[in-house]
């Protein structure tokens, strides 16, 4: 019965976070979305990659190496500054968010 009823409590605490996340993923999202699309369906300023369908791996991996100045092309300068004050943590949340389109 404890068992069960710390599963149960761990479950709510997980579907919390997950919401809490999502929350946190569409905030981060809100000025990607002027350039991306609602829905990253857009070339950013007809110059990037349309990113809607990437992998959460992928994604993060793209802004992390935009973080540190290794990953870019025609919109490398707009998006470092873009990028510069997300935390690893926002980076997970954000590229989980958009990897989801």
């Amino acid at each position: 019965m404890q068992e069960s009823v710390e599963k149960s409590v761990e479950e709510a605490k997980q579907l919390v976070a997950t919401e809490d996340n999502s929350a946190k993923g569409a905030q981060l999202y809100a000025k990607c979305a002027a350039c991306h699309g609602k829905n990253a369906e857009k070339k950013a300023l007809n110059a990037s990659q349309i990113i809607q369908g990437w992998s959460k791996e992928k994604i993060a991996d793209a802004i992390r190496g935009y973080k540190n100045s290794t990953y870019g092309g025609a919109m490398k300068a707009v998006m470092i500054g873009q990028v510069a004050t997300l935390s690893d943590e926002d980076v997970e949340i954000l590229a989980e968010y958009i990897s989801n389109f």
